[in-house]
């Protein structure tokens, strides 16, 4: 079970790092289904509503600054 585990919490780490949020949301608790108490994959989901919160800030921060530059260049 443990190496099942690690399996699936290196592809819910990989789906982390590219930012697919739900990807990995739901492989972390596989791994929590699997192996309770695993301590990475409780870390990461304590923080991924913050993360997915501060990736759609910084893209409306984004998309905020394209606007206003289209709208200078009217």
């Amino acid at each position: 079970m443990k190496k099942e585990a690690e399996f699936v919490y290196r592809e819910a780490l990989k789906a982390y790092k590219k930012q697919r949020w739900e990807q990995a949301r739901n492989g972390f608790l596989e791994v929590q289904e699997i192996l309770p108490g695993h301590e990475n994959s409780e870390k990461y989901l304590a923080r991924i509503d913050h993360d997915i919160q501060e990736a759609e800030m910084k893209r409306r921060a984004k998309v905020d600054k394209e606007v206003e530059h289209q709208k200078q260049r009217e």
